[in-house]
């Protein structure tokens, strides 16, 4: 027991060492407080990955369509290779173009995130911060 008790103090200061993460753009701010009252939007995105085995990290354009109903699609790569779907019963998804479509259960992760997202119990900030990370925005009008 003492030793799990020095192992966790000596983890302590360096965890207080982390850097505090970036604040969200204005813009995401101003998205998250009116999550709730938007109608339908098409969204363009750019998905960056990033992992110690990559030499470069892998970029991947999408779309999200988000519609005043609850129902959403979003889509990764062009054409779409991945795509997830709600339909305000069930979750479908499509991992590749020649895979078969498939309902996600409840106890699917992106099932749990999309569905907090999409109620709006995931629209502040801080909770667009635990799933999202945010490198650069640009908005148009």
């Amino acid at each position: 027991m003492r030793l799990v008790c020095l192992f966790l103090l000596a983890l302590l200061p360096a965890a207080a060492q982390q850097p505090a993460p970036k604040p969200l753009p204005p813009v995401l701010l101003q998205w998250a407080e009116a999550q709730k009252n938007l109608g339908d939007m098409e969204v363009p995105f750019v998905q960056t990955r990033t992992t110690p085995a990559l030499k470069e990290p892998a970029v991947t354009p999408g779309r999200f369509w988000r519609f005043a109903d609850g129902c959403f699609r979003w889509e990764l790569g062009r054409p779409a290779a991945t795509v997830l779907v709600h339909d305000s019963q069930e979750f479908r998804v499509r991992e590749s173009a020649d895979d078969e479509w498939r309902a996600l259960d409840a106890e699917d992760p992106r099932w749990r995130m999309w569905s907090r997202f999409l109620s709006g119990r995931e629209s502040s900030p801080e909770e667009l911060r635990r799933h999202f990370l945010v490198d650069a925005e640009q908005q148009t009008a």
